[in-house]
């Protein structure tokens, strides 16, 4: 039985990399295990006047690098523009900022991976996410 598509009420216009910073650690020491360490916060900004909504994604990668003798530091804030069709409330605030990150998120995972590839390093792949729980604890 075929079921009707129904479309979102917001749409994923594009995402640009507004920040990016990599830097290798010269002084690293190689062990045998490296623990990843990364941090993931998302700020998100509806403007209910153009029905626009921005979601940024703040990651950075092996905070502290010199100091915890990690390979590298990648700090990367990432903005996604989405377009609303429809009346904002709370709701649909939340229902966004949850959907909108996850569709953002595997550009940010794709962009590490390209970054770390690219540098003569082992590729990094970020793991996914509980992009709910996530949030919950933000």
């Amino acid at each position: 039985m075929e079921k009707e598509i129904v479309p979102s009420s917001f749409t994923f216009d594009e995402y640009i990399i507004n920040k990016s910073n990599f830097e290798v650690n010269q002084d690293f020491m190689q062990t045998d295990n490296i623990n990843l360490d990364f941090k993931l916060n998302t700020d998100f900004q509806v403007n209910e006047e153009n029905d626009r909504a921005l979601i940024i994604l703040i990651c950075e990668v092996f905070n502290g690098f010199k100091e915890k003798n990690y390979p590298f530091n990648l700090y990367i804030e990432i903005v996604g523009k989405f377009s609303l069709n429809g009346e904002v409330d709370v709701e649909f605030a939340n229902l966004c900022k949850v959907n909108g990150t996850a569709i953002l998120f595997p550009y940010l995972r794709a962009y590490i991976s390209f970054v770390t590839s690219m540098s003569g390093m082992p590729n990094l792949i970020l793991p996914t996410v509980n992009v709910l729980k996530m949030l919950e604890e933000q």
